[in-house]
């Protein structure tokens, strides 16, 4: 369980701003904890970010960046994260992408056509338990 005051790290690779702004501005307002969200719009920004070592309880990952397409770019987040859970944020044409990462070792996905709270809320929740007591209680 996720103590209320809690603080979740989540590192988001997203390069459509629109999407990074629903990240940022609506889902904080509607959680039972605070989330600290560093963003990241290419695969090499996100790559130099987690070989700084910098503590996050979860990955938000867009498959389709500038600088990678596809599950290369899971591959590319996964080799250094670290054992940080990854979820990956996924179009409805994604699927096939999605797939291969589910099989490749992402914890979930979240549809960023039809996003859920409540889902968003339960895969938290499962990465912050999964990646250990990172998460910071303010």
């Amino acid at each position: 369980m996720i103590p209320r005051m809690a603080l979740v790290r989540i590192l988001l690779i997203e390069d459509n701003p629109g999407d990074v702004r629903l990240m940022e501005e609506y889902l904080p307002r509607n959680l039972p904890f605070e989330l600290d969200i560093s963003h990241c719009a290419r695969l090499r920004e996100a790559q130099a970010v987690l070989q700084e070592g910098r503590i996050f309880e979860l990955i938000l990952l867009d498959l389709f960046l500038p600088d990678s397409m596809g599950f290369p770019t899971f591959e590319a987040v996964r080799e250094h994260a670290g054992g940080i859970p990854i979820v990956v944020l996924s179009g409805w044409e994604d699927q096939d992408q999605v797939s291969r990462a589910i099989a490749g070792g992402a914890r979930d996905y979240i549809n960023k056509s039809n996003l859920d709270g409540l889902k968003f809320v339960r895969i938290l929740r499962e990465a912050v338990k999964a990646s250990g007591p990172h998460a910071s209680t303010t």
